[in-house]
């Protein structure tokens, strides 16, 4: 868990699918990783915007160009003050 967390830390914003793949998890185990976190306050899901310029996500995220709003997690903003 605690990799993950330096992870969103390091890339600011991802998908379910960039943890999959990084991780090499199932998706079942990454919904159940991804339910504890939200559930503790650590990761927040939120809908990034198909326009990226009205995003306020554009600068954390690499998935642009996708054509369609979607979701992504972050830490949550009083988790990134812990060290």
């Amino acid at each position: 868990m605690n990799d993950v967390v330096v992870y969103l830390k390091n890339k600011g914003c991802v998908t379910v699918d960039d943890l999959i793949k990084d991780f090499s998890l199932s998706p079942s185990e990454v919904n159940v990783l991804l339910g504890v976190l939200i559930a503790e306050g650590i990761v927040e899901e939120v809908e990034a915007l198909s326009n990226c310029k009205s995003c306020s996500l554009s600068a954390l995220c690499g998935h642009h160009k996708r054509g369609r709003s979607f979701k992504m997690l972050k830490l949550r903003e009083s988790k990134k003050l812990m060290k």
